[in-house]
């Protein structure tokens, strides 16, 4: 009955859509490729057959597009395929591609793999000094408006370059850009300090405040110093990151879902120390064949992607998880 069922069908897919049941039944029982055997089977590539292909492709992305791509990838030809389409960066060439950024966060975004290549051979410090810098969650820098008329106003922020702009934005309401409408009177602007850790910056941004205070300025601050916005209200040491590191099964993980921690710890050098309590996965190379192998031990892809989540994206990133788990 099954058979007769398939015999209707000339695409697998064209089985599962119109008689699912059939299908399912046919897979459970180990028998879907007999019955199936006389359908449009996936065309076996061989190296020169696929070499060919590629050629009619620019690089890598755009040979996905092709039906040759999948079977390419498991076998491990794309590199044959693709030689020069692989960028090999050089502190020159990486330099070059920094100077198309104003901050190393659009440097990372815009052009990651030579942003990676800069990070990874300490290069970064020599090609991003045109760039400038931003503090992060836990990081504030201080700086000072001075009028001529002896006001005088003292902040923290942790975007020296887009607060600048709201303090001299005629359209935005800061006690800063407030006196400068009132009085015509254009301010010097200083820098108290570099970014530094927030808790710091806070008791800076006082005594800044008090020694103006003492000298006899008029302060402008309207809000009571010290305020972080969404900064966390937790002392960030290498102790603090590394006990929260080590809730996490892998490295993988504590990142994604701390990343500002994972970046201050890289930024500091405490990177290794926060990590040496979480090992080191095994990398295992997904092919379609093992992919494929390990998902048969799975009813639904549910089941698969709460197993192993990296099996499961690699098998939905390549599309073959409609292969595996047919809706």
């Amino acid at each position: 009955m099954l058979t007769e069922e398939a015999l209707k069908y000339t695409k697998k897919k064209d089985f599962y859509i119109n008689s699912g049941s059939a299908y399912v039944i046919s897979r459970q029982r180990g028998i879907l490729s007999n019955i199936t055997s006389h359908m449009d089977q996936i065309k076996k590539w061989s190296y020169d057959e696929a070499k060919e292909e590629s050629k009619k492709y620019k690089n890598k992305q755009d040979f996905k597009k092709s039906k040759a791509y999948r079977q390419s990838f498991t076998n491990g030809w794309l590199n044959d395929f693709f030689v020069n389409s692989v960028i090999i960066w050089t502190k020159e060439m990486a330099h070059e591609e920094a100077k198309k950024y104003n901050t190393r966060v659009e440097f990372k975004k815009g052009s990651p793999k030579a942003y990676s290549r800069a990070s990874y051979h300490k290069w970064m410090d020599d090609i991003t000094k045109h760039m400038h810098s931003l503090g992060n969650l836990y990081e504030r820098m201080v700086y000072v408006y001075e009028f001529s008329d002896n006001h005088v106003y003292v902040g923290l922020t942790d975007n020296k370059k887009r607060r600048h702009k709201e303090h001299t934005n005629d359209k935005r309401i800061t006690p800063v850009s407030k006196h400068i409408n009132e009085t015509g009177l254009n301010p010097k602007y200083k820098e108290e300090s570099s970014y530094i850790f927030a808790e710091e910056a806070q008791k800076l941004e006082q005594s800044t405040i008090d020694r103006y205070r003492n000298d006899g300025w008029i302060i402008l601050n309207t809000n009571k110093a010290g305020g972080l916005g969404k900064y966390k209200q937790t002392e960030l040491t290498m102790e603090t990151i590394r006990d929260l590191a080590s809730k996490f099964p892998t490295r993988a993980s504590f990142k994604k879902e701390h990343y500002n921690e994972y970046q201050t710890a890289q930024r500091y050098g405490w990177l290794q120390d926060v990590l040496r309590d979480i090992p080191i996965q095994d990398r295992i190379k997904w092919t379609y064949e093992r992919t494929k192998e390990y998902a048969k031990q799975f009813n639904r892809r549910s089941e698969l992607k709460s197993a192993n989540q990296t099996a499961y994206h690699k098998a939905r990133v390549n599309k073959w998880i409609d292969e595996f788990f047919p809706i």
